[in-house]
């Protein structure tokens, strides 16, 4: 009679405020509290329809004097894969450069990320044609922070935000400190 005790108590539980016995004959739990109610200011789990405006271009600013405009956004977090990326091009293609924001092998859903407990990568990437122009990254081994927060993400779209002070140039390892230092992460279709 013992291994049914267990179930005696979810089932008190389930009988609001009628009182039920354990195998000694004893109340098990009676419950008489009232049902709780909502005043409807709770914030539900976030929906596709709460996807916010586009945040439109803008303007990323380096301290060694490179601007870049952004105004085209994609994402990828293929089903059954722990990575997931935003990217970010100009499609005026005034630059070749790619904005890149990723979680390599720990992304589980939507959520905060932080290097350097997750592999949260920024980089900035020249696509054909290359000009030579320098590549920069984050490198957490070098102290370098990023922090990206997906919002809300589902088969068709994600947003939310990324917080990364400055880069690195790849080549000379020289920090480079950026402007805005937050930037949206917001795909209105995710490649799965």
């Amino acid at each position: 009679m013992r291994k049914f005790g267990w179930l005696l108590s979810v089932v008190a539980i389930g009988c609001g405020d009628k009182e039920v016995t354990d195998e000694t004959g004893g109340a098990a739990v009676a419950d008489t509290s009232a049902p709780v109610e909502s005043d409807g200011d709770e914030e539900g789990p976030l929906l596709a329809s709460d996807m916010p405006e586009d945040p439109g271009g803008f303007t990323l600013t380096l301290s060694d004097g490179r601007s870049l405009n952004f105004d085209q956004s994609s994402c990828q977090h293929f089903r059954g894969s722990t990575n997931f990326r935003a990217f970010w091009r100009d499609s005026a293609r005034s630059h070749t450069y790619v904005l890149t924001m990723q979680i390599m092998q720990t992304f589980e859903g939507a959520g905060s990320y932080a290097s350097p407990e997750h592999r949260v990568e920024v980089k900035l990437l020249e696509e054909a044609p290359r000009t030579g122009a320098p590549t920069y990254w984050t490198d957490a081994s070098q102290g370098d922070s990023a922090s990206i927060n997906v919002a809300f993400i589902d088969e068709d779209v994600a947003w939310g935000e990324t917080t990364v002070p400055g880069m690195r140039d790849a080549e000379s390892g020289a920090a480079v400190s950026l402007s805005p230092g937050v930037l949206p992460v917001w795909c209105s279709d995710v490649e799965i």
